[in-house]
């Protein structure tokens, strides 16, 4: 999923005007392998790759939405 979306942030870092935002909505992930239960951060690794593609990141703004 992330080397799909790799593809889309460098896109976005391309046609996004200066002083402009990006907002994504992404949920976590938790799966089990069937042996423990894990959390997998999808925003962790997506900001990451902001950083490292040389976008300005600002404080985080979180919504957890509750299942």
């Amino acid at each position: 999923m992330h080397q799909e979306l790799d593809k889309v942030w460098k896109e976005l870092y391309r046609v996004l005007q200066p002083g402009g935002f990006a907002c994504i909505n992404i949920g976590d992930a938790t799966r089990s392998d069937g042996v423990k239960f894990q959390l997998f951060p999808n925003h962790y690794r997506i900001l990451q790759t902001f950083w490292e593609l040389g976008f300005d990141v600002l404080p985080l703004i979180l919504w957890r939405k509750q299942t």
